[in-house]
């Protein structure tokens, strides 16, 4: 049972509910880590259910990590999320899928 409590928060993952077209797209987190970083990848869900990649990205050795994309040149809601790669005895995990508006840019 602790395991898998462990799991369900070995990996966490946020970003912006909204962000303009033809800027970036910030996204932070925090995955937990056998005292050296780890890989996590950015992907993204297409129009198909596929999750495909967009970023790559290491952790820091604390866990903390940072990505930094372009939000595009569409107006859309672009569905993400961060998976960890199994590393030192941690199994793969992936964070919750989050969803982010990509809206017009303000005017001013």
């Amino acid at each position: 049972m602790i395991a898998a409590a462990a799991l369900a928060v070995a990996i966490t993952a946020h970003a912006p509910a909204q962000v303009q077209i033809d800027d970036t797209l910030p996204v932070r987190g925090h995955a937990v880590v056998a005292d050296a970083p780890r890989t996590v990848r950015l992907q993204e869900r297409a129009h198909t259910g596929e999750w495909y990649l967009v970023a790559t990205e290491r952790t820091r050795r604390t866990g903390w990590f940072h990505f930094a994309v372009s939000s595009g040149n569409r107006l859309t809601e672009r569905t993400l999320r961060v998976v960890a790669a199994p590393s030192h005895g941690l199994p793969r995990v992936h964070a919750a899928p989050f969803t982010v508006e990509i809206v017009m840019r303000e005017l001013g």
